[in-house]
């Protein structure tokens, strides 16, 4: 190991024990689940025997959910092989619970701290270990290069800010700990080219796609949507926009638009999704102040109100089936977007704002196609939601658009297993 491994080692036990405080005070004021002793490697009462499994590692919610398809590839392939999952985050794993099928075990990602990975990796010693998206953890792959277990990137992304603060590592360190990786399964040709620049072989490095493509999507029935919108309070009168997955910021910025619209579409209303559900109280202050009537989904008044605030996770595809268009949040202001593609598949018009380069692949792709609109500025925003309420015809051209999209770019999840089967070993 390199004098970086050593500098590394040092760092990463100095964030863990400032961490570890944070943790813990976090579960205590939100009453969430402890996860500090899986985080320190502890699995208390779990009687575990996953010699040999296939461990996949997804960090949050968007990753759980592109992890599933590849799941089921890997089950196709591998039936005698149990398969774990391991998360980062309290909201990936409640999302995992309730989401991924087929899986053994469901745990926190450890500290990448040299002892306790070590400790992991020879308690679990999986056979293969599947990492979403771009989870680079040097001890992690140290370690299980050095035991001869194959790990693969898949679903491979760089975004802007990952890549600026990346290219920041020395060039050998980075050099060293990416080839510890058997396989690269990136999304794009400009996530091999930024993959490779930071110094990933070229030979190891494979265009596969996005699995979120494959993720398959509940398709609800008339008349699901129709209780859904009674228990809202709401009918197939009401023209509704979703704004899913809002960051701070976003919704002063959606509200003010909101106001101008509703003078000439009084029927209009509008559900909020925040990202963070620890914001959903700062989003209430902001419309008492406003004067606006509204409700929390899970505390439904008896009366029709005009803005909605989903404040649970993972039921967001829910409402996006009776939205009449919805906003992705996170592109008003600079936190790089969230993912189109479920709207998407589910036929709906789609506006997004200046700020989505965190998928920016993915954006052009539905741009050329267009597929969605994207707006500039809060001006822009009143003008496109107004001229897509007026034009039915307009609205649907572009939901089946999204929808081809979506459709055309299915295959990831096959792709990563077949170039997975390439390997040596497997």
């Amino acid at each position: 190991m390199s004098i970086y491994y050593v500098i590394y080692n040092a760092l990463i036990i100095i964030i863990a024990s400032l961490y570890l405080p944070y943790f813990y005070l976090k579960s205590k004021i939100f009453q969430t689940k402890s996860n500090i002793l899986e985080k320190l490697g502890i699995f208390i009462g779990k009687n575990l025997s996953l010699q040999s499994c296939i461990w996949i590692h997804a960090v949050s919610v968007g990753e759980v959910l592109a992890s599933y398809p590849i799941i089921k590839e890997v089950k196709k392939e591998f039936p005698k092989k149990k398969i774990i999952l391991s998360v980062w985050t309290n909201t990936g794993f409640e999302v995992a619970l309730k989401k991924v099928d087929g899986i053994e075990f469901l745990f926190y990602f450890p500290f990448d701290i040299y002892w306790i990975i070590k400790k992991v990796l020879n308690k679990i010693n999986p056979y293969l270990i599947i990492i979403l998206e771009t989870e680079i953890w040097p001890n992690f792959l140290h370690l299980a290069n050095k035991m001869n277990i194959p790990v693969i990137l898949a679903n491979g992304r760089i975004s802007q800010k990952s890549f600026v603060r990346y290219k920041m590592i020395p060039k050998y360190f980075a050099k060293e700990v990416l080839n510890k990786h058997s396989l690269f399964c990136m999304q794009s040709e400009k996530e091999v080219k930024s993959i490779i620049y930071l110094g990933a072989r070229h030979n190891k490095v494979k265009i596969c796609g996005n699995s979120k493509f494959d993720q398959v999507y509940p398709q609800y029935e008339k008349e699901e949507k129709k209780k859904l919108l009674e228990s809202l309070y709401l009918s197939t009168s009401n023209k509704i926009i979703v704004a899913g997955s809002t960051h701070k910021g976003e919704e002063e910025i959606l509200l003010e638009s909101f106001n101008i619209l509703k003078k000439d579409f009084p029927d209009l209303r509008l559900i909020i999704a925040p990202r963070h559900l620890n914001r959903v109280e700062r989003i209430e202050s902001i419309l008492i102040k406003k004067n606006i009537s509204y409700f929390k989904y899970t505390q439904r008044s008896k009366k029709e109100v005009d803005v909605i605030i989903l404040d649970t996770i993972g039921e967001l595809i829910k409402f996006y089936h009776i939205a009449t268009l919805v906003i992705m949040g996170g592109s008003f202001v600079p936190a790089g977007g969230h993912n189109i593609i479920e709207p998407a598949f589910i036929k709906k018009p789609i506006i997004f704002g200046p700020f989505m380069e965190n998928f920016a692949d993915i954006m052009e792709l539905f741009k050329d196609k267009k597929a969605c609109i994207q707006v500039g500025n809060k001006v822009s925003l009143v003008d496109v939601i107004s001229d897509l309420l007026l034009n039915k015809d307009k609205r649907k051209r572009l939901g089946l658009n999204a929808y081809k999209v979506s459709t055309e770019n299915q295959g990831t999840s096959k792709r990563v297993i077949e170039e997975i089967k390439k390997l040596q070993r497997i």
